[in-house]
């Protein structure tokens, strides 16, 4: 039966392996829009936010990533928009992202949701 199982597990992983790893920020507080795209235009004027990471200085294939955040309030959709473009490094792996945010402002007495 044991032989079985390691017979019926290996068959299964013998293929090809794919795997997918998130980039890795420590500042999040200051990367409100890619953790919540609904804070694009928050604020009453153009916020950019820059954010660079670099771990293991010195090593060859060392993790690196770079973040740019865009977000403007826009009075034509009633809401924010933002821009994210993210660059992340790992070993020999290299990934680009760029994504598109909106936000619909409701507003509600004084303030907006």
């Amino acid at each position: 039966m044991k032989r079985l199982l390691v017979y019926i597990t290996l068959t299964l992983t013998s293929g090809n392996l794919f795997s997918q790893q998130d980039y890795q920020i420590t500042h999040y507080m200051f990367d409100n829009l890619s953790f919540n795209p609904g804070s694009a235009g928050m604020y009453n004027d153009i916020c950019v936010t820059m954010i660079g990471r670099q771990q293991w200085s010195g090593f060859t294939g060392s993790p690196q990533t770079a973040l740019i955040n865009v977000q403007s309030p826009v009075e034509i959709v009633r809401g924010g928009l933002g821009l994210t473009y993210i660059s992340d490094q790992l070993g020999f792996e290299k990934n680009n992202i760029a994504r598109l945010s909106y936000s619909y402002h409701l507003p509600i007495g004084s303030g907006r949701l």
